[in-house]
């Protein structure tokens, strides 16, 4: 009807908006790994989106005055799936706390108006991810944070896209998180012995996001889904990397895995690369914490026939699992 086609198009992002944006997307790839470039220029593209989207600013806020709509549902913690008289259960309450104050504490500039679509949105979070593919940690962290305001404001708290969100972020977070605990693991009895709180810190909020994204997951594609069985395998590998690693860690991880393996061998067969990733993550388990050789190189050796079949014996997916088979000899 009229009113929301005059909503969308005030709200819509201009063109030069959108090109400001876009060339911003070419200077931080562009960027040295470490470079301050890579977070500044992010904001500079928004300072010049701000600018052309300020008479549209005007008219979206007059239409929200209008309808007496407040525009801003993520400040206040709402939105589909969770409205304003909806309760949290206590593990949400304590995963949005844990959330809100880490992008309190990213210093993260607020976007503007201009980028505030689902398109600009995706655009982002795909950006976010090609930059961690990189390297560069503080540009990929810096579009992952914007993406998940925009996704908060638009879609609400728990909407899928915004839980894979969540999920990238985790992803991105745990790297430098589980390579600390393992370089403390590994020089212990060198003198060497204590995580900084600052890691231990970081893989506790990756563990709430993870656990955040499983739930949204579950409630919205169901028990059986393959975005599920993707959120239980990254689950699984940061608890194996808990400090202090508790029995209880493996033996979640090892259910977590189980599961996944379940689903995907459900929905994709048998014989398909992704459930080849399971049968790895399996056998990894079974020989760094359960020990268990036989069923190790069993895993292994059925993930290596199907990445070799998928991807060739020349790939780093197969390279991957020949190196930890090696390492069993």
């Amino acid at each position: 009807n009229a009113p929301q086609q005059a909503a969308a198009a005030a709200t819509a992002p201009p063109a030069g908006a959108q090109a400001a944006i876009a060339a911003a997307a070419v200077a931080v790839a562009a960027a040295p790994a470490g470079s301050r470039v890579v977070g500044e220029s992010v904001h500079a593209s928004f300072k010049d989106a701000a600018a052309s989207a300020a008479p549209r600013a005007s008219s979206s806020a007059a239409l929200a005055a209008a309808s007496g709509s407040s525009g801003n549902a993520a400040a206040g913690g709402s939105g589909p799936g969770n409205g304003p008289g909806e309760p949290l259960e206590e593990s949400e309450r304590t995963h949005e706390e844990q959330l809100l104050q880490f992008l309190q504490d990213s210093e993260i500039a607020p976007y503007p108006l201009a980028a505030e679509s689902e398109l600009c949105a995706e655009s982002l979070n795909m950006l976010a991810i090609n930059l961690d593919g990189q390297g560069l940690f503080r540009g990929s962290q810096v579009l992952f944070i914007h993406a998940i305001r925009i996704r908060r404001k638009l879609l609400g708290n728990n909407h899928v896209d915004t839980a894979a969100t969540y999920n990238n972020l985790a992803n991105l977070l745990r790297k430098p998180a589980i390579s600390a605990i393992g370089r403390v693991n590994r020089e212990r009895g060198t003198g060497s012995r204590v995580v900084p709180e600052r890691h231990l810190s970081t893989h506790r909020f990756c563990e709430a996001l993870y656990r955040r994204t499983l739930a949204i997951r579950e409630k919205s594609f169901g028990k059986d889904s393959p975005q599920l069985a993707a959120s239980c395998s990254n689950l699984a590998v940061l608890l194996q990397h808990s400090e202090p690693k508790l029995p209880e860690h493996v033996d979640e991880a090892e259910r977590l895995l189980n599961r996944g393996l379940a689903i995907r061998r459900a929905v994709f067969g048998d014989e398909h690369s992704e459930t080849a990733a399971s049968y790895h993550l399996l056998g990894t388990l079974k020989y760094y914490h359960r020990n268990d050789l036989d069923a190790a190189e069993r895993l292994y050796q059925r993930a290596l026939e199907l990445r070799v079949k998928y991807f060739s014996r020349h790939s780093d997916r197969a390279g991957q699992t020949l190196f930890n088979l090696a390492n069993l000899a």
